[in-house]
């Protein structure tokens, strides 16, 4: 009796073992399942997050502040989605703070012109190398040295622009309407045209230097390929890229020569035929220098035909191409720099930073130049730019204009619309209405990038009808199915 006593005790002793073994597992595995369910729920919250509030992970979290610590992976999950929350929002907040506190590009309305301009440059350094010294220390090498340059870019353009208009402000002048306009340093000069092309000969040297050293470069890596898909590929990749050569030498070519005969016409002209006051419709040239997506950061001098509507020697309104849809906003923005002085007329665009220069020539070559051209209402139809992926608003669309031959006439830059579908962005009021050329074809390119090859624009992908032309009048949504960078 007494040995069966002891095997009952030693059976209820060992069910009782196992009962807590099996209770532990239990509690293990429940655990584990609420720390795997925690640990999914807080990655993936973060891993969707795409406002760039964090990088990576956070710090993953901590399990034992839940409510329902140890329960199922359900729990965990819910827990881990509250707290990745929670830690975005705080996130977001920590950058707005740092975002509102680090130090600001200036800007033309940001320049008091009465100071001495050494004081306005000094300024602008100060700014720009605080603005460096304040980069988000976890920014990436190339990322930090992609931003310095075109903040230097920026920075040169600003200067550039800061120096003409306080000069213009300062200078001494006599007489009223010399004083009161901001062309008056536009003298009589007949090399003036030929002035502003000085940089293109070198921006065009700059530009296939750097084109030929990646060319080299792509054809020394083909040497080396074995595999017959990948030679194609590669082949396909320079015949692009030899193209975008061309069709860029071609254009920079064509500039300079229209440049170079206006300049000729310029020098023909007597001082005393500028004299003249001139009220009508006239052809004109719109001169600009700005940098293009495949000119490598070259500025580049281009000029487009226009007509003009003058009014007692004061510029009152720019149609490029003479055509309506085409009209700039420089004589109605820049009303001070309208006047016409000696054929001439500068605009300084302070929002964007950009010159332009307006040319009259005929009516001081031809006394019986017309001064009654008509500005034509056809000939243009509009782009509208856009996407439905958040990430993409405001990022830079080039849109080349291509004539029937594969030359570049014009290109646009633009930035991508938001809109959550094709419905909403055709229905909306207030979108941004391109205007582009009939009869000419497209192509279209994202922000200049890295790539193995140098600095070039991708393709975006986008449907291939929208490469078509444009018909008269007509309104184009071109969808961004996916931006390449």
């Amino acid at each position: 009796m007494k040995n069966a006593g002891n095997a009952q005790l030693m059976n209820h002793s060992y069910s009782l073992k196992l009962s807590l073994f099996i209770l532990l597992l239990s509690f293990q595995v429940k655990a584990q399942n609420f720390q795997k369910g925690f640990t999914d729920g807080y990655r993936k919250t973060l891993s969707n997050d795409r406002t760039g509030a964090t990088q990576g992970f956070g710090d993953g979290g901590d399990p034992s502040k839940c409510d329902h610590w140890g329960g199922t992976y359900a729990d965990g999950f819910t827990c881990g989605v509250k707290q990745a929350t929670e830690y975005l929002q705080d996130r977001k907040k920590e950058l707005a703070r740092k975002e509102q506190n680090r130090p600001k590009e200036l800007t033309i309305n940001d320049i008091n012109f009465d100071k001495p301009l050494e004081n306005i440059l000094d300024d602008i350094e100060n700014r720009k190398q605080n603005i460096i010294q304040n980069i988000e220390p976890n920014t990436n090498e190339q990322a930090k040295r992609e931003y310095i340059q075109v903040l230097e870019t920026n920075t040169d353009q600003l200067v550039r622009v800061v120096t003409n208009r306080w000069n213009n402000l300062h200078q001494n002048n006599t007489g009223a309407e010399t004083a009161n306009n901001s062309n008056a340093e536009l003298r009589y000069n007949p090399q003036y045209v030929q002035q502003l092309m000085q940089q293109q000969q070198q921006s065009q040297n700059n530009y296939n230097k750097e084109f030929e050293s990646s060319l080299n470069e792509l054809s020394s890596s083909m040497r080396g390929l074995s595999n017959s898909m990948q030679a194609m590929a590669m082949q396909n990749i320079k015949m692009e890229l030899e193209r975008r050569k061309n069709v860029a030498n071609t254009f920079i070519s064509e500039h300079s020569n229209r440049l170079n005969k206006l300049s000729a016409l310029y020098k023909k002209i007597p001082e005393s035929k500028f004299k003249q006051n001139l009220t009508g419709v006239y052809n004109g040239y719109f001169i600009m220098k700005k940098k293009y997506s495949f000119s490598n950061e070259n500025e580049l001098q281009t000029e487009i035909d226009c007509k003009i509507v003058i009014k007692n020697n004061v510029v009152k309104n720019i149609y490029l191409y003479g055509k309506k849809a085409f009209e700039i906003e420089n004589p109605s923005k820049y009303p001070e720099n309208s006047l016409l002085v000696n054929g001439i007329a500068r605009y300084y665009d302070y929002d964007n930073l950009q010159e332009s220069t307006i040319i009259v020539l005929e009516p001081y070559l031809n006394a019986n130049s017309k001064n009654n051209l008509i500005i034509s209402n056809e000939g243009a139809g509009f782009l509208t730019i856009w996407s439905n992926d958040k990430k993409d608003k405001g990022k830079k669309i080039y849109i080349q204009e291509i004539s029937s031959n594969g030359a570049i006439i014009r290109e646009y830059e633009t930035g991508i619309i938001y809109a959550k579908n094709a419905k909403e962005i055709e229905n909306s009021t207030d979108v941004l209405k391109i205007p582009f050329n009939t009869n000419t074809s497209f192509l279209f390119y994202g922000e200049v990038t890295n790539t193995p090859y140098g600095r070039f624009p991708l393709f975006p992908k986008i449907s291939k009808k929208n490469n078509e032309p444009l018909s008269d009048n007509e309104h184009r949504y071109v969808e961004i199915k996916k931006y390449r960078e």
